[in-house]
């Protein structure tokens, strides 16, 4: 399930099969509620159609609630995390009920609202410089270190070979990371300008 809502169905004639209000965020269907859609997705498992399901972008708040009213708990929780939204609260709660976490967007985005790109955190290149990697091959040997998958974006052969050298960072390169994203909660993908203030994600 990739958001905790649900768009308001228009159609399949449309070009758009996405509606939108008129601020250009989405338009979300109040009357559907997504523990309704989680257990059409246990049905799934019970039928041997899939093996696993999960959410993605799911809060503390918001799998809380899916834990305790469902039968089949979710696999995985997709999120956000880099440096600069580092996701503490949701790590330690995911790790304490066995959901796996996969992090998008694990180097920021290019083009994104970020105040700095995480490859070009003074910290971050000081690192790279010192194990004679990339920046790219720091910020996601430090996700892998933390616990979680990560899935870094790319159509370039050479970065995809080059995004699988991950390697250990010591513990006080790991604690210098983290100290870049202290008080810092930055998204490259901010679900209120998609579904909205009124409609909380996080």
């Amino acid at each position: 399930m990739h958001w905790p809502f649900a768009w308001k169905f228009s159609g399949y004639e449309l070009d758009d099969i996405f509606p939108r209000e008129a601020d250009d965020t989405f338009t979300v269907d109040p009357n559907v509620d997504y523990l309704d859609t989680w257990k059409g997705m246990e049905g799934l498992v019970r039928a041997g159609l899939v093996r696993s399901i999960g959410v993605s972008n799911f809060s503390v708040e918001k799998l809380q609630r899916l834990l305790d009213n469902c039968e089949i708990p979710p696999a995985v929780n997709q999120i956000e995390i880099h440096p600069y939204l580092q996701q503490n609260d949701l790590i330690e709660f995911c790790g304490k009920h066995n959901i796996h976490l996969t992090a998008f967007c694990p180097l920021g985005r290019p083009g994104s609202p970020l105040t700095t790109r995480t490859s070009e955190e003074p910290v971050i290149i000081q690192i790279a410089e010192k194990y004679e990697k990339t920046p790219a091959q720091v910020l996601l040997s430090w996700g892998v270190q933390r616990g979680y998958s990560v899935i870094p974006k790319s159509v370039t052969p050479l970065r995809i070979a080059s995004n699988f050298e991950i390697f250990k960072l010591s513990e006080d390169d790991m604690a210098a990371i983290k100290k870049v994203g202290e008080g810092r909660s930055e998204r490259t993908c901010d679900p209120a300008k998609m579904w909205g203030s009124t409609n909380k994600c996080f």
